[in-house]
C-alpha cells in the first residue's frame, strides 16, 4: 500500500526530490528502496531520489544503480563470483 500512496504523491504533488533513509540490514531496508524506485516509475516522476542507509550510526549513500541491481539476484551472484577471481 505504501507504494501506491507514494506513486500518488509523486504524480499529484510532483516533489522535486525524495530521500529514503533506512537502517542497514533491517528486514524492510531493501523493500523501501525498491518501493520508492517502483513508485517513481509508475508515476513517471522526474523527482530525484536519494537513497541512504544507516551504517554504524552514520548515513551511507546508495546509488539508484545499486538499488536496481539488488533486485536481480543473478546479477548479484555474478558480481560476487567476479570478486572471488
Amino acid at each position: 500500500m505504501a507504494g501506491f500512496k507514494l506513486a500518488t504523491i509523486l504524480k499529484t504533488a510532483k516533489p522535486k526530490d525524495v530521500r529514503v533513509l533506512t537502517i542497514d540490514g533491517s528486514p524492510h531496508c531493501l523493500q523501501l528502496h525498491f518501493v520508492v524506485e517502483q513508485a517513481k516509475n509508475i508515476a513517471r516522476s522526474d523527482a530525484k531520489v536519494a537513497h541512504y542507509t544507516i551504517v554504524h550510526g552514520k548515513p551511507f549513500q546508495i546509488s539508484p544503480e545499486a538499488v536496481r541491481t539488488a533486485r536481480h539476484l543473478p546479477q548479484i551472484e555474478k558480481l560476487l563470483n567476479q570478486r572471488k577471481c
